[in-house]
């Protein structure tokens, strides 16, 4: 029932986006996020 929620085509364009964005391998974010939570907890 969830799956008829989104046309085909808006689902293929999400599918992609998070490709570009790299959601499934978010190695980058986090390698941003740690030193910068780190610093934030020591201010």
């Amino acid at each position: 029932m969830l799956q008829n929620a989104m046309p085909d085509p808006v689902r293929t364009r999400l599918i992609d986006y998070a490709r570009l964005l790299r959601i499934d391998r978010p190695i980058g974010s986090l390698l941003l996020l740690w030193p910068t939570w780190w610093s934030l907890w020591l201010a």
